[in-house]
């Protein structure tokens, strides 16, 4: 981060200014006499996507993500509950045997 006092010199200098906020992709202050300070930084030259992917913008269209995002959440909402079934049978088998032995084991 570059820091420059006074204005003045910021203002004589702005191209280079602006060039180096463009370069460094960082942040660049300007203070003034009164205390007043600004920063300036350079913008991106391609979107970034927040996890480190590239984007891909155009190739399906916004009807078609909507219809996978729809097929995945069924998919996954059956596949929930076909687990939570079988979780359910075997415990249900498990508390079976577990009551016939002790059964066994108090007789």
């Amino acid at each position: 981060m570059q820091v420059y006092t006074p204005y003045s010199e910021a203002r004589q200098k702005l191209a280079s200014v602006l060039d180096k906020a463009e370069t460094t992709g960082g942040v660049v202050i300007i203070k003034r006499r009164d205390g007043r300070s600004f920063s300036s930084g350079g913008s991106p030259k391609s979107p970034v996507s927040p996890l480190g992917c590239p984007i891909d913008r155009g190739t399906i269209s916004t009807d078609e993500r909507v219809d996978l995002v729809r097929e995945e959440r069924g998919q996954t909402r059956a596949e929930v509950s076909a687990l939570v079934s079988d979780v359910l049978v075997l415990f249900f088998v498990v508390s079976f045997r577990f009551s016939v032995f002790v059964e066994q084991v108090c007789a």
